[in-house]
C-alpha cells in the first residue's frame, strides 16, 4: 500500500457498516450508496467553507448512510438531505449546538417525499429495530434529524421545547 492509499473500516452496534477503500482522494473514502452522494453532505446556504479531507468524518458519513439514511430510504422513499456535515464555522453560524453530531459527519436533517408522514418515518424507526441515535422531529419545520449511535432517541420538538417520545 503507497501513501497515497487508505483502509476505513467503520464498525457499529450491528457489525460492519462499511468497508471503504481509497486511493488519493476524499472521494475514495467514500462508497456513498444506492441514493446518496457525497456533495450532498456538504451543501451550505451560509457562503462558509464547509468541505473536509477528514477520513473520520468521511467515514462517519458513510455510516450514517448504510445505517439509518438508506434503510429509511428503501422503506419510505425519497431522502433529502438539507443539513449533513458542518464545519465549526457553518454550525456556528446556524445556532447548532457546540456538541452537534454534525460536526464529525454523524447526523443529517433531511426531507421526506412529498406525503410522506414524518411521525410515521421516525414511529417506523423506533418499532423496527434500526439503530441509531436520535430522531427528532420539528413541529415547525418539514425536516427531521436523524444520527448514528444506539440510544435510539425520538424527540419532538415544538414551541415549548424537546420532549422525549421514546427512548432506548
Amino acid at each position: 500500500m503507497d501513501n497515497r492509499t487508505m483502509l476505513v473500516i467503520v464498525v457499529g452496534g450491528a457489525g460492519l457498516l462499511g468497508l471503504v477503500a481509497a486511493a488519493a482522494g476524499k472521494s475514495g473514502l467514500f462508497s456513498g450508496g444506492k441514493n446518496f452522494s457525497l456533495s450532498e453532505f456538504f451543501v451550505t446556504d451560509t457562503g462558509l467553507d464547509n468541505d473536509t479531507d477528514d477520513p473520520k468524518v468521511l467515514a462517519n458519513i458513510q455510516a450514517l448512510i448504510d445505517g439509518v439514511l438508506q434503510p429509511i430510504r428503501d422503506q419510505w422513499g425519497k431522502v433529502t438531505i438539507t443539513s449533513g456535515y458542518r464545519s465549526a464555522e457553518v454550525n456556528e453560524a446556524v445556532g447548532g449546538a457546540s456538541t452537534s453530531q454534525h460536526l464529525t459527519g454523524s447526523a443529517a436533517d433531511i426531507v421526506m417525499a412529498a406525503g410522506v408522514d414524518r411521525m410515521a418515518v421516525v414511529e417506523w424507526m423506533h418499532a423496527s429495530g434500526l439503530q441509531f441515535g436520535q430522531a427528532i422531529y420539528y413541529e415547525d419545520t418539514n425536516h427531521l434529524h436523524v444520527s448514528t449511535g444506539t440510544k435510539r432517541e425520538v424527540l419532538y420538538k415544538d414551541a415549548s421545547g424537546y420532549r422525549t417520545v421514546y427512548s432506548g
